[in-house]
């Protein structure tokens, strides 16, 4: 684990932009979770563990240069996921411009707002299923985001592959049949915020392969959060419309109540994009252990296509490492 966290930074020192100097961060999360749930033998596996490596470096007047590195990681058996991050970008008073695989604004500002708890049934209740696929994180990416203008916010995602055949997005965009503009996708977001408030939409359409021509399919995401005290409340609404036009509707509810470290959060969702019964439910108490570590225990209802519920506990910790990295171009 030395031997390839070292091999990370190395990598990274490489891709700082040439500056005499820049700060990278190294960073991960590591998270397993132990299931037993009726319709599986008890099972010890990994909850999205991650490790990165990202940073800035000032450009000129204010401008900084920007990047991040992400891979999955599985604690469970100690092996290497797949590819989660990878862009490089400009940020400044003008907003920022970001290039390569990164979040889409319909996972910042319309999923992961909703996404309470670490069980694994939250991530189904957030949002994470559409009816057009895989749509958090993008590759083949150009993104603007707007600063923030007294709490509204604007971004813009365009999503471009030039190889025939092949899916950018794994499994929802198809590039083998190019429209005029080479667009393969594209990912209009708003959020604003005010106090306690969030309030988000976002709007997807994407190239596919359907009834062997190239036609679209979208999807529409509404959003909402209210934070007072130690309370929290949000509800979600999305719609797919895939290629045949056919529509599915997905309704999400959320709440959290924390207690000093203690937090009591519930998760529903009624969603047509999965099979079965459609409805997935969680009630969770998380603990917090100090700064970068938390545990929980988790009771789960999963009345999809597997039809189990039962419990989970989980621990989750992570950690953060800043240091000052010298460019080649420095000596």
């Amino acid at each position: 684990m030395k031997k390839s966290l070292i091999a990370l930074a190395v990598a990274s020192a490489l891709t700082v932009p040439m500056v005499a100097q820049a700060d990278a961060t190294l960073y991960g999360s590591l998270r397993l979770s132990l299931n037993n749930l009726s319709d599986r033998d008890m099972d010890l596996s990994d909850n999205v563990s991650r490790i990165g490596i990202k940073g800035d470096s000032a450009l000129f007047d204010g401008t900084k240069a920007i990047y991040q590195f992400e891979q999955a990681v599985n604690a469970s058996d100690g092996g290497w996921g797949g590819a989660r991050l990878a862009s490089i970008g400009v940020t400044g008073d003008f907003g920022t411009v970001n290039m390569g695989r990164q979040w889409s604004p319909f996972a910042l500002w319309t999923v992961l707002p909703f996404h309470l708890g670490e069980n694994s049934a939250s991530l189904e209740t957030a949002g994470y299923t559409t009816g057009l696929g895989y749509l958090h994180r993008l590759a083949n990416t150009v993104a603007y985001v707007t600063p923030n203008m007294s709490g509204l916010q604007l971004a813009g995602v365009v999503v471009m592959n030039d190889t025939s055949g092949t899916d950018p997005r794994a499994g929802a965009v198809n590039a083998a049949a190019s429209e005029d503009d080479g667009l393969d996708a594209v990912n209009l977001a708003a959020k604003y915020t005010a106090g306690g408030l969030l309030v988000s939409a976002s709007y997807v359409k994407a190239e596919t392969a359907g009834l062997g021509v190239n036609t679209d399919a979208e999807h529409i995401s509404l959003g909402a959060t209210y934070t007072v005290d130690n309370i929290k409340v949000g509800a979600r609404f999305g719609r797919s419309e895939d290629a045949t036009g056919a529509e599915t509707d997905q309704y999400s509810l959320v709440g959290k109540y924390t207690m000093d470290n203690t937090s009591f959060m519930a998760n529903f969702t009624d969603d047509e994009n999965l099979s079965g019964d459609q409805k997935v439910w969680s009630l969770e108490v998380q603990q917090q252990l100090g700064n970068q570590a938390r545990a929980y225990v988790a009771y789960i209802g999963d009345k999809t296509a597997v039809d189990a519920d039962g419990l989970e506990v989980g621990y989750r910790r992570s950690e953060e490492h800043t240091s000052e990295l010298q460019s080649p171009m420095a000596s």
